[in-house]
């Protein structure tokens, strides 16, 4: 539990610094929503999408689809906070 807890907040840290509100995981994927549905570097994070548009799409009401079966939960943490470390990567 208390693993689980540092690797909640760990993300919450990610998605603070990428300017992420809300990650909403599913079965399939995931939708990420940004503050004020904004990014601070679009071209960047557009850029991003390109590059990895076969499990990336932007939605014209400015979130981003994750789309992914995960194995497991564990399997769903990782691949969140890996997408969630290259977005904040992205900001200046």
């Amino acid at each position: 539990e208390v693993e689980n807890l540092i690797a909640v907040l760990g993300l919450k840290i990610l998605c603070k610094k990428a300017g992420i509100e809300r990650v909403d995981a599913g079965p399939k994927g995931a939708v990420i929503s940004f503050h004020g549905n904004r990014f601070t570097d679009p071209e960047a994070l557009l850029k991003y999408i390109d590059r990895n548009a076969r499990h990336l799409k932007a939605r014209p009401d400015q979130k981003l689809v994750f789309t992914q079966e995960w194995k497991d939960a564990a399997g769903k943490m990782a691949v969140i906070k890996k997408l969630t470390s290259e977005i904040a990567a992205l900001v200046n």
